[in-house]
């Protein structure tokens, strides 16, 4: 068994609510939660717990939660904690609830998206699991007030998911329309077979590569929110695209153009994404309940 714990503060010493009963176990797979915090509001804390016997596995599987944490919250609950592993003989002495028993819809929602993503094959899994640290580490970012950076995390979760659903479900599709063009067009005007040789062979090696070239991240990005069923979205999410590709083709964006409402649009749409991708639908399943108390309250 190893822990983690967090401490619960932003970056001007206010309390961040996690809206978890205080001193209860709350048992989520093999991760258990436990929200602790003085009546005096001084400091607040939740604990992670994994059941689990190698710490490098431990420390994996705790970064991971944590990340999915930091997503559902919207809220970087690491920003003035640094995560140390440790090795405990067991958990705290105190009330246990599982999540399936519980009333509590924060619990609820944790355990109906983990039970999802434990659901996935492994490779999507991955990109998933991918995703969600660059989104948690966005949240980091927004708050250090470096925008351009957060941007270019929270759309780079949009990125990894859109290549993986375009290699999955349209890759194979594009390659063989492409293999036909050639022999297409030699059988519709000259009525002739193509001869992967000579010049038929040489003309079709060309031309591959210059209609791969079709294939922008603007196009994999609207075949993604088409095959999520997120076509609202066609309207917004060219300009994300394009603020992204300024910034990388200059390195900054000299102009100024991204700032906290271009990161909100972005994170925004990336949430949706990876919502669909993770449950296979629109839901506000990933959308956690928590508050700030501030210090002088």
């Amino acid at each position: 068994m190893f822990e983690a714990t967090l401490k619960l503060e932003d970056l001007e010493e206010n309390r961040i609510l996690v809206k978890l009963a205080r001193n209860t176990l709350f048992k989520i797979g093999k991760f258990y939660l436990y929200n602790q915090w003085d009546t005096d509001g001084s400091q607040s804390t939740l604990t992670i717990y994994v059941d689990e016997k190698d710490k490098e596995q431990a420390k994996k599987e705790i970064y991971n939660f944590v990340d999915l944490l930091n997503f559902m919250y919207g809220k970087d609950l690491t920003i003035t904690t640094n995560i140390y592993i440790n090795k405990v003989e067991g958990l705290p002495d105190s009330d246990m609830v599982l999540a399936e028993e519980t009333k509590n819809s924060n619990i609820l929602k944790l355990n109906s998206v983990l039970m999802h993503l434990q659901s996935l094959d492994s490779k999507k899994q991955k990109h998933v699991l991918q995703s969600l640290h660059y989104f948690s580490r966005s949240l980091k970012l927004i708050e250090l007030e470096l925008y351009e950076e957060a941007f270019l995390s929270v759309f780079k979760t949009i990125e990894l998911i859109s290549n993986d659903i375009y290699k999955n479900y349209y890759k194979d599709d594009f390659d063989n329309t492409v293999a036909q063009v050639i022999p297409n067009l030699l059988s519709e005007l000259f009525q002739e077979e193509y001869q992967n040789s000579a010049n038929d062979k040489d003309t079709n090696d060309s031309i591959v590569p210059i209609l791969e070239r079709l294939i922008t991240l603007r196009r994999k990005i609207k075949m993604t929110l088409s095959y999520l069923k997120l076509n609202d979205e066609f309207d917004n999410f060219g300009k994300l695209v394009q603020l992204r590709n300024q910034v990388a083709a200059h390195g900054t964006s000299s102009n100024k153009k991204i700032g906290m409402r271009e990161y909100a649009d972005c994170m925004k749409l990336s949430k949706k994404i990876i919502t669909t991708y993770i449950l296979g639908e629109r839901s506000n399943k990933t959308v956690l309940d928590w508050d700030i108390k501030y210090w002088w309250g």
